[in-house]
């Protein structure tokens, strides 16, 4: 048996389809975590613990997914033989990375390890790099935190309102409530940034680490409304 990260391939293709197209230089960035707090088990400790991450380009990212969908029992955590099944959770940052900027970051940060005598893994330091080397921005990621599940409606109305244009965003249900994903580009109010940031539903804002449509979050499936 293995591990099922796509839950919904229409919905994941659809959200492929709607992330930017990649100028040269960019790739997107995508990791898998397990966390506890969708552990009905009890099995983990962490509440955040990385399985796998990679970059990919737009063309190959479905395909990206779908290799990490390998035997149960290949990712561990801590001597843990197997992570539960409704743990896992797979996100991605819709706004492209740079290369550029996260290879000479990587550079930087492995030439001052060695003159300090200390050596890391060069992997994993060009992956933190990458992660932290954001290109021109595509969205800006408003995280709702929203216990009731009919609130889509409400969703809506409270950005509509603070950006002044009902097409200059998109939003994607997620587990824990909602990501409203704003075009900076398309908004008719000066001050949208701040009339949704003001909001006491907001619980992060900005270049967030989104659930992607269509794939696993604990026993919950993401998707636009």
């Amino acid at each position: 048996m293995n591990y099922r990260i796509i839950k919904d391939e229409i919905e994941l293709r659809k959200f492929i389809d709607w992330l930017p197209d990649l100028e040269n230089g960019e790739q997107f960035y995508l990791a898998l975590f397990a966390r506890s707090k969708y552990d009905k088990s009890n099995t983990l400790k962490s509440d955040k613990s990385q399985l796998a991450r990679t970059t990919s380009t737009k063309d190959r990212l479905f395909d990206k997914i779908r290799k990490m969908e390998i035997a149960v029992g290949g990712y561990k955590i801590g001597g843990i033989e197997e992570i539960p099944m409704d743990t896992l959770a797979l996100y991605i940052h819709p706004t492209p990375r740079c290369m550029k900027k996260a290879s000479i970051t990587t550079a930087k940060m492995i030439l001052d390890s060695i003159s300090k005598d200390r050596y890391q893994n060069p992997k994993q330091v060009a992956l933190n790099a990458i992660q932290v080397s954001k290109s021109k921005t595509f969205r800006l990621d408003f995280d709702f935190d929203v216990i009731n599940r009919d609130y889509d409606k409400h969703i809506k109305d409270i950005v509509q309102e603070a950006t002044g244009n009902s097409s200059s965003f998109d939003i994607i249900k997620t587990r824990g409530g909602y990501h409203v994903l704003v075009d900076p580009k398309d908004t008719y109010n000066k001050r949208w940034y701040q009339n949704i940031r003001s909001n006491n539903l907001v619980d992060q804002s900005g270049d967030l680490l989104l659930p992607i449509p269509g794939c696993c979050q604990g026993d919950f499936t993401p998707h636009f409304i």
